[in-house]
This record gives C-alpha cells, sequence and structure tokens, in this order.
C-alpha cells in the first residue's frame, strides 16, 4: 500500500488537490484488500459495463445465442456503447432505461450502495430519451464533479471482479450467496473469458508480461481515466482498479503511464522471484481493429 501511495503522490495525483488518484486491490487467494480514494464517486464511464454484463448474465436462462454473444463481445471487446445501449434495452424489456435501473437493483443486492447506472450511453440516436430517477449515495459528489447518471467508486468496482472470480473458481461468494438461481460457475467464467479479450495494449496490460491473463475493462473521459481488472499470474490472481482524474482534462501521456507503473508494482510483489519486470511499451490499440 505504500508503494502504490508514493507512486500516485511521485506522479502528482494527490488527494488534497483537484488532481486525484485512487485505487483498490484486492488478495484473491486471501481475500484481503488495500484501497484508498474508495470514497470518492467517479465518472463510471466504460467501467460500469462490467455491472451491466453481470446483470446481462444474471437474466440469461441458457448460454448467449449468436446474437446476444455479438451484443456481449461489442460492448465488453471493442467498448461500443450502442451494443451496450442494447444489451440495457434486453435487461430491461425493451426500455433502455429499465435496463439500467435493474442493474443499479442488482448492485445494491451486492452491497454496492455508491455506484449505479440510471441511464444508457448517449449520444445514441436510437434512444427515446425518459424520466431518469438518479439514486442517492454516500460518496463525494464534489471532488470529481461526476456523471450524474453513472458512478463508481473503487472498491465497489473491484469487489464485484472479486465476486465474480470466486465465483468462477469457488463456486462460492457473494454472486453465489445472494443470486444463486441467476448464475453459474460456468457463466463467470465465461464473464472472465469475454473480459479477456479486451486487449488495448494499454494501462494494467502494459504492467505484467506479455500472456498474463487480464480480465478487465477499461473506460476514458475528458477528465477521467480508469482500469479495473482480475490479474491471474504464477505468483497469485488479484483484482487491480485504478481511477485518475484531472479537472477539464486528464492526459492520456501521464494517466497510461501510471497506471502501467502501478500495475508493474502490484506484478512484481506477487512474483519476487521473477525478474524485476519493466513496463512495456507500445501504441494502443483495440482488440476490433
Amino acid at each position: 500500500g505504500d508503494q502504490l501511495w508514493n507512486v500516485m503522490l511521485a506522479r502528482g495525483f494527490d488527494p488534497a488537490t483537484s488532481r486525484l488518484g485512487t485505487l483498490y486491490l484486492l488478495d484473491l487467494q486471501t481475500n484481503e484488500a488495500l484501497a484508498f480514494g474508495s470514497e470518492t464517486a467517479y465518472s463510471g464511464m466504460s467501467l460500469s459495463k462490467i455491472a451491466i454484463l453481470t446483470e446481462f448474465y444474471g437474466m440469461l436462462d441458457n448460454a448467449p445465442d449468436n446474437a446476444e454473444a455479438f451484443e456481449i463481445a461489442e460492448a465488453m471487446v471493442c467498448s461500443e456503447n450502442t451494443s451496450t445501449n442494447d444489451m440495457l434495452t434486453l435487461i430491461g424489456g425493451g426500455s433502455p432505461y429499465q435496463g439500467a435501473a435493474r442493474v443499479t437493483e442488482r448492485m445494491r443486492g451486492l452491497g454496492m450502495d455508491d455506484s449505479f447506472i440510471a441511464a444508457p450511453y448517449f449520444p445514441d440516436d436510437r434512444m427515446t430519451p425518459e424520466p431518469v430517477r438518479l439514486p442517492t449515495t454516500d460518496a463525494d459528489q464534489t471532488a470529481t464533479t461526476p456523471d450524474t447518471s453513472n458512478q463508481v467508486t473503487v472498491d465497489e468496482l473491484g469487489g464485484l471482479l472479486g465476486s465474480i472470480y470466486t465465483c468462477a473458481t469457488d463456486q462460492g461468494g457473494p454472486l453465489l450467496t445472494a443470486y444463486p438461481d441467476d448464475y453459474t460457475p460456468a457463466e463467470c467464467r465465461q464473464m472472465i473469458n469475454t473480459m479477456s479479450n479486451n486487449r488495448i495494449n494499454a494501462l494494467i496490460e502494459m504492467g505484467v508480461p506479455e500472456g498474463t491473463v487480464v480480465a478487465h475493462k477499461h473506460g476514458w473521459i475528458d477528465d477521467t481515466h480508469g482500469d479495473a481488472g482480475i490479474v491471474i499470474t504464477p505468483g497469485g490472481a488479484y483484482v487491480l482498479v485504478v481511477v485518475v482524474h484531472n479537472p477539464v482534462w486528464m492526459d492520456f501521456g501521464e494517466s497510461f503511464p501510471l497506471i502501467a507503473e502501478i500495475s508493474r508494482t502490484v506484478y512484481n510483489y506477487y512474483n519476487p522471484d521473477a525478474p524485476l519486470l519493466a513496463i512495456r511499451e507500445g501504441e494502443v490499440s483495440n482488440a476490433c481493429e
């Protein structure tokens, strides 16, 4: 924790200023976790698609058909907002707004009281606006001026990823405990497999050796960048969520190296006998290109 805190401070992300850096780290062997900045609400961006994917699998009675599998891949691997809205529409029985409400309801059922999505992703000319009822939370709403209809905290998002992993590997955990009839370990493994195909050559991926399983979802808007994933290494599996914010504009030249350095620090901690890992370099890409 001290190492990661110092990495943030050295890069100029200090919670006492308007440049904020927060993270959550969960050890998937011991269930121990550390976090800082978890009291702060951030714009959910595409990170909230992890919760949407979870709800989508929760409503399925069978394996996804070809059309559903396409929408899942487009949303989680290609990060297409229109496909994400299609998933919300299916979840909501024809209304993406009702779909968003059901995603939030699922999050509340898992104890995620400060994260929510209340509307589909815009702009989308196919969507007819509907009244939006915004949830109330105890998370800080002023530090980052988050999106009013799509918010996450790093600890809750990390906890959700941890529950998917535990469901997939131990056939237990919060997801199966809260919703025993809605999920199977096979479905949780499918969710992890889908997110492991999200390869962008940046962020958490660049701090681990090539070939390492990184089941993640990234997201960025003008003032906020983040990545959240399950990382499976020889020395152990863990969940890592990092979100950074700078008012008005967050420079990719600052955020990407920082998140890669945090990822590298965590990997080296879990694999102390491996050669000291250097951050890989490469151009940002999209798995769908």
